[in-house]
C-alpha cells in the first residue's frame, strides 16, 4: 500500500505539500516552466484521503510528455486528475509546439 498512498502518520500538511514538491520537481527536470501551483484542499473517498494540487505549466509538448511519464513512476503514486492543453502561438511555425498545461494531480493518504 506504500507504494500507493501515504501511510497514516504522515501529517496531512506535510503530505500535501511533499505532493507539490515532488510535482514541480518533475515538471522542472523535464524542461517544462512552472507558471503557478497551489495545494488544494483534501477530499475523502472511499476510506483514502486524496490530496491534489493545481498545477499551471508552459514548455514543449515533448517536455509535458517527459513529466508525466516521470509522475507515473514516483512512490507514493501521483496521479493525473484532470489535464487541459492550450496551444501558445510563438508565431513562427517552425519552433517545436509549445503548450500551456493546467493540470490537477493527486496523490493519496490511508486516513487514520
Amino acid at each position: 500500500l506504500r507504494r500507493w498512498a501515504y501511510p497514516a502518520e504522515q501529517d496531512a500538511g506535510k503530505a500535501g505539500n511533499d505532493v507539490q514538491q515532488r510535482a514541480r520537481r518533475a515538471a522542472e527536470a523535464a524542461g517544462m516552466t512552472i507558471v503557478s501551483s497551489q495545494v488544494l484542499p483534501a477530499r475523502v473517498e472511499n476510506g483514502m484521503e486524496q490530496i491534489p494540487v493545481s498545477l499551471t505549466l508552459e514548455g514543449g509538448l515533448q517536455s509535458l510528455q517527459m513529466a508525466l511519464a516521470s509522475l507515473a513512476g514516483d512512490t507514493p503514486a501521483l496521479f493525473v486528475d484532470t489535464l487541459s492543453l492550450r496551444s501558445i502561438d510563438r508565431g513562427d511555425p517552425k519552433q517545436p509546439q509549445q503548450v500551456s498545461a493546467t493540470m490537477v494531480v493527486m496523490s493519496l493518504r490511508i486516513q487514520p
